[in-house]
């Protein structure tokens, strides 16, 4: 978990990551590591003035939604 954490923040955007799967839905980002953890993640923005869907390869800063166990 600390690993993970360390990764997000070192990060500039989620496509940087060095482990997991990332999968986007909307304006959620789920980071998957098989067989240990998922981390849901949203921008760390006030929503898009317009009501569109973030661009994750322009947000550099996350708010963790969820952490879940998928063992």
């Amino acid at each position: 978990m600390q690993a993970r954490h360390s990764d997000i923040q070192a990060a500039s955007n989620v496509f940087e990551l060095p482990v997991g799967q990332v999968i986007f839905e909307g304006n959620l980002c789920t980071l998957t590591v098989p067989d240990l953890i998922s981390i849901l993640m949203a921008p760390n923005y006030t929503a898009a003035e317009d009501g569109n869907i973030y661009d994750w390869s322009t947000v550099g800063r996350v708010k963790v939604m969820g952490i879940n166990d998928v063992r």
